[in-house]
């Protein structure tokens, strides 16, 4: 479907996401679409939200539906790992915020909102 008859160019890439695990790709099938939805994608109205399955180690009170917390730490490549897709929390890093809102809990597992806030 999206390699255009003719011998045309492949799809434009815009994003894909988590590369290490579902590696979902976000393309178009031409350059003007591409354009337009970078500029969507990157902008400030775009919302990028994921849902999170977790396993829970510790037990706590505050981990039930509707509980919410938000991680804001500098995020950079990991020199001591030799894949550098993975990130690390480093502090000359760049800008990362994300709230986090449990959807559901189990005893040992919780479906999570993941949002992203700030990133840079």
């Amino acid at each position: 479907y999206l390699k255009p008859a003719g011998g045309s160019p492949p799809p434009y890439i815009i994003h894909r996401l988590d590369q290490c695990t579902s590696g979902v790709f976000l393309c178009t099938k031409t350059a003007k679409a591409a354009a337009a939805l970078q500029s969507i994608w990157h902008g400030p109205d775009c919302v990028k939200e994921y849902l999170a399955i977790v396993h829970i180690r510790t037990q706590a009170a505050e981990f039930k539906k509707g509980y919410e917390f938000e991680v804001d730490a500098p995020i950079g490549r990991d020199s001591n790992l030799a894949d550098d897709v993975k990130r690390t929390v480093d502090p000359v890093g760049q800008k990362a915020k994300t709230r986090f809102q449990f959807l559901a809990c189990g005893r040992s597992v919780a479906v999570l909102s993941a949002t992203l806030v700030e990133s840079g």
